[in-house]
């Protein structure tokens, strides 16, 4: 099997012609493995916008062209409804030359539970009962079963020019190896993921990702093509292709060229491979066996009813492949693709007008929707302020009793029901929501407990960040000069929770005799660009004004260095302090940078994940400043913390 590159907001595996990847991927599937590496838009976001044309490739000879206007819909989502489960001459012909092209895969033992070579095969650990009993299949197989079960069931939607297009199981028939690189990675994080994995076709969006292919184009030996699909080429280059010219490709390629490569994959290999962001350090490759893709949440399958969500995390994040792509195909489940600006203030809206029965947000997306609401609750009225303290106090207790088995629901609960819970859910667009999931990073129990208290339980999923394979990045510890390994997170978050002002904690103190802490103010961001500003957020406003501060701004607080705001940062960094389990623990100094993290400053990555390493890196003058002239004596560390400006 061959490997593309893909650096762009819209193109997904399904719109790449089978005859013109197989032109372009050579030979079938060998001893050298190679796959595809998928990037999504500027913002780092997947956008799954079918191009002009759709194509389903079920027939076998030629590609069934399907008119944009065929699968057009109102732009007013509806609930999904039953399709005719039962098909027609049609879909038992389509399904007959479907299962033409890919008979039962076999696997050949391996002889270890775990490789890190792509065309490795491992032993599958099989169960006797239940979902790890189930036989193993390729993603060939598993796309063609969906397919078949759920041939009229809607598969796919995005949104353009208003309006939400929308894409069946049957016209998504295609198969791929699949390789993620975020758009918001430099040229050199770009080559570092393209020849890690011996790329052969890389695909961008536009113009913009071009130049960082073009940049390191040299340095690529298995490169054998470039295909930008947006925008006009605006230079003539070898090996350069329009996504019309690439279409061309591969015409004449027999059919029996595809059936080999797909009479090759066996479903203890390499099902795709996943790149992490860089939030440690460079990105780690991690192979993923089909076998452990398919049921890992409790969705329903779509004869009973089928789920809807929102995909809105770069489909280059495991949590995304997990849950958009193979969660999704295995059991029948439509979705919508959110706009590029998402995780710029855009996803609520985006719920809003999908309703999705599932949503699984990553802890940031959770903590930011808590700061809107709690922004917004500051705005109402005494009585409304008052009457939705009592509704939270009554749904934390009555959601923690029914943890521990209580099934009793109380009649003040049913109240609050009525004059609280269900107007927050269809505020924020999960009133028909059953399954909220949270992942891929730590979040704090006082998140949890603030979306329980409004009825809303958001189940925390394990394994939702890829396991690393080098060891110098097995896990984000801070190890000082006296050799305590340190946990970075559940300081940052108690230093975020005591002092609300607070948006961004980074802990620093690696192979140094202290801890010292950057942090950043809550601000109010650019919603076109994502820019953190310099103004407070109104929850910052609140904070300043009942220590009698006037500060409006970050500067002025930074400059006038405010002591009421200084005085609180400090108390709240003492109180966390004296909860440490040692005095290595403990945070000797900090200081306030006057922006915030951000993914426009690329602070975070996609995922709004802190990359301590660019962090580290831009802040590195600061940072040096806590360890020069150190006042700490040795030995026993000093009780006073300080702050430095």
């Amino acid at each position: 099997m061959r490997q593309i590159c893909l650096l762009g907001a819209s193109l997904k595996i399904k719109d790449i012609p089978r005859r013109a990847r197989r032109r372009c991927g050579g030979e079938a599937a060998g001893p050298e493995m190679r796959g595809t590496v998928l990037c999504e838009s500027d913002a780092g976001m997947a956008l799954a916008e079918p191009v002009s044309m759709a194509y389903c490739n079920s027939a076998l000879q030629g590609s069934c062209e399907l008119a944009r206007e065929d699968v057009l819909l109102n732009s007013s989502p509806r609930t999904a409804e039953p399709h005719n489960s039962e098909p027609g001459e049609d879909s038992k012909m389509e399904r007959c030359q479907v299962d033409s092209l890919c008979p039962k895969a076999s696997s050949s033992p391996g002889s270890s539970v775990w490789t890190t070579r792509c065309d490795g095969e491992v032993r599958l650990r099989m169960e006797e009962q239940g979902p790890g009993s189930e036989a193993p299949k390729t993603v060939h197989q598993l796309l063609q079963e969906s397919v078949n079960k759920y041939s009229d069931y809607y598969a796919l939607a995005s949104k353009r020019d208003g309006q939400w297009i929308k894409l069946t199981y049957k016209m998504y028939y295609d198969e791929g190896f699949a390789v993620g690189i975020y758009t918001t990675n430099s040229p050199e994080a770009c080559h570092y993921v393209a020849e890690n994995c011996s790329a052969n076709i890389i695909v961008v969006e536009n113009h913009k990702q071009l130049q960082k292919i073009l940049e390191i184009e040299h340095r690529l030996p298995h490169l054998k093509g470039i295909v930008q699909y947006r925008e006009e080429i605006k230079e003539k280059r070898p090996n350069l292709y329009s996504w019309r010219e690439f279409m061309e490709l591969g015409r004449d390629v027999p059919d029996s060229r595809l059936r080999e490569i797909v009479e090759s994959q066996k479903p203890n290999q390499c099902c795709t491979l996943i790149y992490t962001s860089g939030t440690t350090g460079q990105p780690k490759g991690l192979t993923w066996t089909a076998a452990v893709a398919a049921r890992f949440i409790m969705l329903r399958d779509a004869h009973d009813r089928q789920e809807e969500v929102v995909s809105y995390l770069p489909l280059s994040h495991i949590a995304a492949q997990m849950c958009d792509i193979w969660a999704a195909m295995t059991l029948g489940v439509q979705v919508y693709f959110a706009q590029p600006d998402a995780l710029k203030g855009s996803l609520v809206e985006t719920l809003k007008e999908v309703r999705p029965t599932a949503f699984l947000g990553v802890p940031r997306v959770w903590e930011k929707m808590e700061e809107k609401m709690k922004s917004v609750g500051m705005k109402a009225s005494a009585l409304r302020r008052r009457v939705a303290t009592w509704a939270k106090g009554v749904g934390l207790q009555t959601n923690l009793k029914r943890m521990n088995g209580c099934s009793e629901v109380p009649v003040n609960f049913r109240l609050a029901q009525q004059l609280v819970y269900r107007k927050v859910r269809k505020a924020i667009g999960l009133d028909r929501c059953t399954k909220c999931y949270t992942g891929a990073a730590p979040i704090t129990r006082e998140t949890l407990e603030f979306f329980l208290s409004l009825n809303i339980p958001v189940l925390e999923l394990y394994g939702m960040t890829p396991p690393y394979l080098t060891p110098s990045s097995s896990a984000e510890l801070i190890i000082t000069a006296g050799g305590e390994n340190i946990p970075p997170i559940p300081i940052e978050d108690a230093v975020k929770n005591a002092v609300p002002i607070i948006s961004n904690a980074m802990l620093v103190g690696d192979k140094a005799k202290f801890l010292s802490m950057l942090l950043t103010l809550k601000c109010v961001v650019d919603e076109e660009t994502g820019e953190p500003r310099d103004d407070l957020a109104p929850e910052a406003l609140e904070f300043c004004q009942k220590l009698g501060s006037k500060a409006t701004k970050v500067s002025e607080i930074i400059s006038s260095k405010d002591k009421a705001i200084y005085a609180a940062i400090q108390k709240g960094i003492s109180a966390v302090n004296e909860r440490a389990v040692s005095n290595a623990q403990k945070v000797q100094k900090w200081v306030l940078l006057e922006k915030d993290f951000s993914l426009f400053g690329g602070e975070l990555g996609p995922t709004l994940k802190l990359k301590r390493p660019v962090v580290a890196h831009k802040y590195q003058d600061q940072i040096a400043q806590f360890y020069t002239d150190i006042e700490t004596p040795s030995g026993e560390p000093s009780t006073r913390t300080q702050s430095l400006h």
